[in-house]
């Protein structure tokens, strides 16, 4: 009888083991680093290397852009946007605002340890940049909906941008980043390519 207690628990604590393995998968997945480094990439390498299929995503599409969205959690879904079959932006969209800006300043470190300071430009109000944010009760007592943002300028000249442009002739790409505070349930991070004239 003991031995066939100890196998059920050695059953149960194998069958624990791996599901809490799949949800760290899981959000290893959609992790900032991983999206990160997978901008610029062709549609197919990130589909494959993200192991998802039509079946996984609603999928969204207008002209030369398409966009993937994934439920990953009851309140945070994932969307990736691709343009020329090229991977440029994605958000993470939280029914949690406190939830979106932890997420954001995850995000802003992931970045600038990989792309160091931001050049964001000039011009916009001092308030809408990120790094100018204290902490979450400063955007809580700021007005709604608001934007805040970096930039980091990008080789444009590379392959996969290119593509991604097709014929159309720009003065630079930036990477954009930033949080879109909608309301205190309401809160989006968002990273893209951007190309300026």
């Amino acid at each position: 009888m003991k031995r066939i207690i100890l196998i059920a628990l050695c059953f149960v604590f194998v069958l624990g083991t791996t599901g809490c393995d799949n949800k760290t998968e899981s959000t290893d997945t959609f992790s900032s680093l991983k999206l990160l480094s997978l901008m610029g990439n062709d549609k197919a390498d990130v589909v494959k290397e993200l192991n998802l299929n039509e079946n996984s995503a609603e999928i969204l599409k207008k002209d030369v852009q398409e966009e993937w969205v994934i439920q990953t959690e009851p309140s945070e879904q994932v969307k990736l946007a691709f343009y020329n079959d090229v991977f440029m932006a994605y958000e993470f969209m939280f029914d949690n605002l406190k939830t979106a800006y932890e997420r954001a300043v995850e995000e802003r470190k992931y970045i600038g340890d990989i792309l160091g300071e931001p050049i964001t430009y000039p011009g916009y109000s001092p308030d809408s940049y990120f790094d100018n944010i204290r902490d979450y009760i400063g955007i809580v007592n700021h007005k709604m909906p608001w934007d805040y943002l970096e930039e980091w300028s990008v080789e444009k000249d590379s392959e996969q941008m290119k593509n991604m442009l097709g014929e159309k002739q720009v003065s630079r790409i930036d990477l954009v980043f930033g949080l879109k505070a909608n309301a205190e349930n309401n809160g989006v991070v968002y990273v893209k390519y951007s190309a300026v004239r």
